[in-house]
């Protein structure tokens, strides 16, 4: 006999009295929770991350195109639940934006005073409101003029749940 038949022969005769006295169940069952433990942890953290990277893509606002040159005319497209691009840069006085709705549901588009900003439809206040494309069905573009001093203005989507999924954007005038 070699020496790997004599640890063969010890490992059963270990295995066959783990098993009359009991411990070996036990053991077996303590290891099964381990590994089982092991497991829920790491698909835990596979999931903690992938919604880490997720919230991290939605919060980027989606459209990051850089934004081009301030003008008097801008153009934006809205998509399903973005505005692109993000950061609309307009030069003060009469500035025409134009929307394009490239995505598969309606949008619109809603210009809020200088310093206002919503994260929800249920804030928005009809006062603070300075124009608005209405509801654009896909593949319809429209336009719309105002007359803009320099400051910061957040443009929105006020279709239910639009803003709440990331339809907003800035418009910065100079």
């Amino acid at each position: 006999m070699n020496a790997g038949d004599d640890r063969t022969a010890r490992r059963r005769q270990q295995t066959a009295a783990r098993r009359k006295s009991g411990r070996g169940a036990a053991q077996r069952s303590r290891r099964k929770r381990q590994r089982t433990i092991k497991r829920l942890t790491a698909a835990s953290l596979v999931v903690v991350l992938a919604g880490g990277i997720v919230a991290v893509i939605v919060s980027s606002g989606g459209g990051d195109e850089p934004p081009a040159e301030a003008s008097h005319d801008i153009a934006v497209v809205a998509d399903d639940f973005d505005y692109t691009p993000n950061r609309m840069l307009g030069l003060a006085g009469e500035i025409n934006i134009t929307m394009t709705n490239t995505g598969l549901v309606g949008h619109n588009l809603i210009v809020l005073e200088q310093g206002v900003r919503i994260s929800s439809a249920t804030q928005f206040d009809e006062s603070t409101e300075l124009g608005r494309i209405e509801s654009l069905a896909p593949g319809f573009d429209a336009s719309l003029s105002l007359d803009l001093e320099p400051g910061t203005y957040q443009v929105v989507c006020l279709i239910p749940n639009h803003l709440e999924q990331g339809s907003t954007a800035d418009l910065i005038v100079s």
